[in-house]
């Protein structure tokens, strides 16, 4: 007997010997009815070569696809490293804020010591406003990183703050002009 591949079972020549059935690679082989020594004892012979079966199992591989398990377990490494990042960058992305407030206070502050020795009066302090509008001030960078208008203090010196984080004036997020390195940590802790 002889399977066909689609599950048919077809009758080989009784003095079929094993040779002959293990010449036909990847063919189960029913012995009943071959050989008289064999009639008594339904023995099943499986002969593949080695390459017949790696190609069989690359075509189960390739039709198989991916499993619903390998999916979750992927997505589940990516929501771990992207937790981890995440942890990491947002201490960053504050110092980053609280850097970028001090340097665009710097520069409003050079603005304003620009107006006063040009055209602007010793006695008053100019805003913001008056610096965009004497164009000693980009009118697009008024704003600190929080989108709230610099303050400009004129008692002594010509000081510049922003608001911080939580927009109050004179609390303890403020950022000036004049922060040094340890300032900054401080305040992107808050």
């Amino acid at each position: 007997m002889k399977n066909d591949g689609d599950g048919e079972v077809t009758m080989v020549s009784k003095h079929a010997t094993l040779e002959t059935m293990m010449n036909d690679s990847c063919h189960v082989t029913s012995s009943k009815g071959l050989t008289a020594a064999l009639l008594r004892a339904r023995v099943i012979l499986v002969y593949c070569s080695s390459a017949s079966l790696r190609k069989s199992a690359t075509k189960r591989r390739l039709r198989r696809g991916v499993t619903l398990i390998e999916v979750l377990i992927v997505v589940a490494i990516m929501a771990v490293i992207a937790g981890g990042a995440t942890l990491l960058v947002f201490p960053q992305f504050a110092k980053a804020r609280v850097q970028s407030a001090q340097i665009g206070a710097d520069v409003v502050k050079t603005a304003a010591e620009l107006y006063l020795n040009t055209d602007g009066d010793a006695s008053t302090c100019p805003t913001v406003k008056d610096l965009a509008e004497a164009k000693k001030l980009d009118p697009k960078k008024t704003d600190d990183p929080w989108g709230r208008p610099y303050r400009i203090s004129c008692e002594d010196d010509i000081v510049v703050y922003s608001n911080g984080k939580d927009g109050k004036e004179n609390s303890a997020d403020d950022v000036r002009n004049d922060f040094k390195p340890a300032d900054i940590k401080r305040v992107a802790e808050l």
